[in-house]
């Protein structure tokens, strides 16, 4: 886990909110790791993606973001700024997760969408 994503994590723990994130999912559950993080995605205020090319790569991560959500329940964050976006932007599709990924892509290839 990226430290800044830690420390975004620990900040708003300290401010009052509860954060599920992929730590909290529990190995001795009978329930698939996919449907833990589904119903916490379901019923959270709020969704924060921490997007970067290993995201992209990512199945996990790609369906992750492609469940279906709420208008406005999403924050997509790029740690790293714009060469992080830039390095996004240039991962070829065969190096991206199957499912989804490109729709990630695509979000920030053209923001207006």
């Amino acid at each position: 886990m990226p430290p800044r994503v830690l420390e975004a994590k620990a900040r708003l723990e300290r401010e009052g909110h509860r954060v599920f994130y992929g730590k909290d999912v529990s190995a001795l559950s009978s329930e698939s790791w996919r449907k833990q993080w589904m119903r916490a995605s379901d019923h959270a205020a709020l969704r924060v993606n921490f997007l970067s090319p290993a995201y992209l790569r990512s199945q996990a991560c790609s369906s992750e973001w492609n469940h279906p959500k709420e208008a406005g329940r999403q924050l997509n964050v790029i740690l790293g700024g714009s060469g992080v976006r830039e390095e996004m932007l240039s991962l070829p599709l065969e190096e991206m997760a199957e499912r989804g990924a490109d729709a990630i892509k695509v979000c920030y290839q053209y923001p207006s969408l």
